[in-house]
């Protein structure tokens, strides 16, 4: 998790398109290795900045919406186990 006073700095317009919601949410592990962290999980305790978010496809977009608005989300791929994290406007 990210330390205090850090920030995560996400550009979203330099990740592949098809990375674009793994990189927030994080996803499945993959090929054996440990789970697909991402920035939300990551950054957890610090500043993550979203940098060209407007680049997000508008279904990422909601779901950003969505995790921003309950506090939870789910890695890509899974149902189970929601992750909560905390944000401040």
């Amino acid at each position: 998790a990210g330390a205090p006073g850090e920030i995560w700095v996400i550009r979203c317009r330099g990740l592949a398109a098809e990375r674009r919601a793994a990189a927030l949410f994080g996803s499945l592990p993959h090929d054996g290795g440990g789970p697909g962290r991402g920035a939300l999980e990551l950054g957890a305790g610090s500043t993550v900045y979203l940098d060209d978010a407007d680049c997000l496809p508008p279904e990422v977009q909601t779901r950003l919406q969505d995790a921003l608005e309950s506090g939870w989300f789910l890695r890509l791929g899974t149902l189970a186990r929601a992750r909560r994290f905390l944000w401040r406007p």
